[in-house]
């Protein structure tokens, strides 16, 4: 069974280069999630040009209609 977060973790790699972390691999029966998790101990610099490349991909993700 291959879960919806599984499939946005990685399109998010691909398309963006953004590195999120699934949350169905945490539960025995995944419940429908509207959230991604994200490491932030990084620094300002990165978490800037992170949130640009998580801003381009949400448009990218509106102009396909996804």
């Amino acid at each position: 069974d291959y879960d919806i977060d599984t499939a946005f973790a990685e399109r998010a790699f691909t398309w963006a280069g953004l590195a999120t972390i699934p949350l169905s691999p945490f539960y025995a029966e995944p419940p429908s999630l509207s959230v991604m998790r994200l490491c932030i101990a990084k620094r300002d610099e990165t978490l800037d040009a992170a949130a640009a490349r998580l801003a381009a991909f949400a448009a990218q993700l509106g102009r396909a209609g996804a």
